[in-house]
C-alpha cells in the first residue's frame, strides 16, 4: 500500500494544523488513499477515503478513537460513522471511518486526537509519502514517483527513506531498556 499525509506523528516536527480550529490536542493530517493502510493503522467503523472523495473534494473526515470521544464523548465508533462533524468556523464534514489509536512516542502517557481530511482539502506543505512493502521488496522508484506526480503533481522529492531508520530513534529507549532488562535476567538465572 502506499499513501501521502502532510504530516508524520511519528516525527519530530510539530503538527501544521491542530485537530481543529480552537482544540488542543493532536493534529490534522492532509491524506490520500491508501495513507491509513500504508501506516499500519487499523480501521475500526467506516471506510477510508477512496479516489473519489479526493477527486470531488467531498467534505468527509476520519478520526482516531481519541478524536472520536473528544468531539462524542459517549458514542461507540460504529455510531458515529455517518454523523457530521462541524468545527468551529469550518467545513462541515461528514466522519466515513473511525481508525485505531497509535502512540507515536516512546513513553506518551495518552492518545493524541487526530482528524483526517482528504488532500486537496487546505493549502499545505508535504511533509511524508509512505509506502509500505512486503518484506524482502525491492520499492520501485519510478513506480513511486509515478504515483507522487499523479496524485501531488506539484511535490518534489528531496529524500527517500527507509521507515525503520526514521523509527531507530524513537525506538532506541526501549530496546535498550528491553537489553539492559535481558541482561540482568540472565545474570540472576546464572547465579542462581
Amino acid at each position: 500500500a502506499a499513501g501521502a499525509g502532510d504530516y508524520n506523528p511519528a516525527g519530530n516536527a510539530a503538527p501544521m494544523r491542530g485537530f481543529a480550529k480552537g482544540v488542543r490536542g493532536g493534529p490534522r493530517i492532509q491524506i490520500t488513499p491508501g495513507y491509513i493502510e500504508a501506516v499500519g493503522v487499523r480501521l475500526v467503523a467506516g471506510r477510508t477515503f477512496a479516489d473519489d472523495d479526493v477527486a470531488a473534494q467531498l467534505p468527509v473526515a476520519m478520526m482516531n478513537r481519541s478524536g472520536a470521544r473528544l468531539v462524542w464523548p459517549d458514542a461507540e465508533p460504529a455510531q458515529i460513522v455517518g454523523r457530521v462533524w462541524t468545527p468551529a468556523d469550518e467545513t462541515a464534514r461528514r466522519v466515513i471511518g473511525i481508525v485505531e489509536d497509535m502512540k507515536f512516542k516512546y513513553g506518551a502517557e495518552a492518545f493524541q486526537p487526530i482528524s483526517y481530511v482528504p488532500v486537496g482539502a487546505e493549502v499545505t506543505a508535504w511533509g511524508t509519502i509512505s509506502v509500505r512493502m512486503h518484506p524482502g521488496q525491492a520499492l520501485p522508484l519510478a513506480a513511486l514517483r509515478t504515483f507522487i506526480a499523479e496524485r501531488l503533481p506539484n511535490a518534489r522529492v528531496n529524500s527517500i527513506a527507509h521507515a525503520a531508520d526514521a523509527m531507530s530513534p524513537v525506538l532506541r529507549d526501549p530496546r535498550f531498556r528491553a537489553t539492559l532488562l535481558g541482561g540482568f535476567a540472565l545474570t540472576a538465572l546464572l547465579l542462581a
